[in-house]
């Protein structure tokens, strides 16, 4: 114990002092208000955050809601700016670890951060509003605010003691001491802006350590001030926030120097990706400023023919991109037209059978065009007597085709009879002396013929004088 005092009097201040390992300390940081809605989303973040809950960890980004049970730790060489209620600020230094707490739900107006380990700078922009409460909780006392600009920090020294350390920038901080078990002791102090002071405790007791002229209360050490919190509390006063140092003093006495802006491409845009510009401190290579470089776009050459398009496939023409030289697009070129060749005769006309004649394409042979000659038909010429026609008998004559001598044949009508005015009678039939009956027999005089007709007639007789004559009915000569 004597040692711990001993290291802790004069002007000490424990917020300046490495993060110490901590088991189980708390630090809350509430916020109250009336009927209003709070919340809590990752305003600016550098390096890697933890986020841990029950059911998920993964790594905080910008604009990340921060949910009541989430477990965060802020790794080396990292920081966290969370923004709450739209007009405060908790930056958290490397190495704070602290776990957010919605004390009556997601919505109520009452919030609490209870820090494990490490520091953090609290900034109220505005002036609280009537009836509206900000707090800050540590194991060893409560601290009870207006508007104000302070950095606690929290830790466990070897014997196991907290130790908790405020230091105030702006405004009045009412700060009431009370044992890690939660029981106040009575003991009240207002620290305002420009004051530190430190506080040592555990279960058993809390209280204030004591400067080298006895007080609870000494000057801030400016220049123990690690220069992230320099830097953000200069970001302040360049926003306007009145603090207890002026910028220029708190800078020297920091060992900070005001930024020396340059810009350089971090990464080239390329045909599809973005790229990014950035614009730091040449000083301390704070990056200051991101400034997105659109993608490109591909620039493409000209189009060149890879496959020449023919009437029978399609050609393909292809371009590159002269940025990425790995980009091809491709485009289809249509079939060319047909190559027309002579019209050539495939088939002569004939008498009876159409001619044809086509066009093909020179190039594919495919037919372009086709054309019909009609038939031409027989070209007869005179008709020739074949079969002679006789009297009862039909002849016959022909003709040939001139072109494929296809004969034509045509009848000849039977020529008829001519027959002869003599008649021969036969068969003449007697009825007792008289003559009844007789054949008349005309031949034909057509030379060759030789036929002959027979009629069978009746006779009549003619009695003259005593002399009887006898007529053929039929021919009418006389028997």
């Amino acid at each position: 114990m004597k040692n711990i005092f001993k290291t802790l009097k004069g002007k000490i201040l424990l917020i300046g002092i490495a993060v110490l390992l901590i088991a189980a300390v708390v630090v809350g940081v509430v916020f109250l208000r009336e009927d209003s809605y709070r919340s809590i989303a990752v305003k600016q973040l550098e390096g890697t955050t933890i986020i841990k809950n029950s059911q998920a960890e993964k790594e905080a980004y910008k604009g990340m809601h921060i949910k009541s049970g989430d477990d965060v730790t802020v790794q080396e060489k990292s920081n966290l700016t969370l923004l709450v209620d739209a007009d405060k600020y908790l930056y958290a230094e490397a190495g704070a670890h602290f776990e957010v707490e919605c004390v009556d739900g997601e919505k109520s107006g009452k919030k609490v951060i209870h820090l494990k380990e490490g520091s953090v700078l609290t900034r109220l922009k505005n002036p609280l509003k009537e009836g509206e409460v900000y707090e800050v909780e540590t194991p060893t006392g409560t601290m009870a605010v207006r508007g104000t600009v302070f950095r606690i920090s929290v830790g466990r020294d070897e014997e196991g003691l907290v130790q908790t350390g405020i230091e105030v920038f702006d405004g009045k901080v009412q700060v009431d001491l009370r044992k890690e078990n939660g029981e106040y002791n009575g003991t009240r102090e207002n620290f305002e802006a420009g004051e530190a002071g430190a506080i040592i405790g555990n279960t058993e007791f809390a209280e204030f350590v004591k400067g080298e002229d006895g007080s609870n209360k000494q000057e801030i050490e400016y220049k123990k001030l690690p220069q992230d919190v320099a830097k953000v509390l200069a970001d302040y006063i360049d926003d306007g926030e009145e603090l207890c140092i002026e910028k220029e003093l708190l800078m020297d006495y920091t060992k900070i120097t005001e930024h020396k802006m340059e810009t350089h491409i971090g990464k080239e845009a390329t045909c599809t990706e973005e790229g990014y510009e950035e614009a730091f401190c040449v000083v301390c290579n704070e990056v200051e400023e991101t400034i997105i470089i659109p993608a490109t776009g591909h620039i493409m050459t000209e189009w060149e023919i890879v496959q020449k398009p023919t009437c029978v496939e399609t050609g393909k023409k292809q371009r590159n991109c002269t940025v990425c030289m790995t980009y091809v697009e491709e485009e289809i070129i249509p079939k060319s037209e047909h190559t027309e060749g002579e019209m050539q005769v495939v088939s002569e006309a004939t008498c009876t059978k159409e001619g044809l004649s086509q066009q093909v394409c020179t190039v594919c042979g495919e037919v372009i065009n086709s054309t019909k000659t009609p038939a031409l038909g027989h070209n007869f010429g005179a008709w020739s007597v074949k079969n002679e026609a006789k009297c009862a008998e039909e002849g016959s004559q022909v003709r040939a085709c001139a072109r494929c001598g296809t004969e034509e044949t045509q009848s000849i009508a039977a020529l008829g009879h001519i027959w002869s005015g003599n008649h021969e009678h036969q068969d003449l039939v007697r009825q007792g002396t008289d003559y009844v009956s007789c054949t008349c027999i005309t031949p034909c005089t057509r030379a060759g013929c030789g036929e002959t007709i027979s009629v069978s007639a009746t006779v009549s007789n003619s009695v003259l004088g005593i002399m009887v004559q006898y007529f053929c009915d039929n021919c009418g000569d006389q028997i």
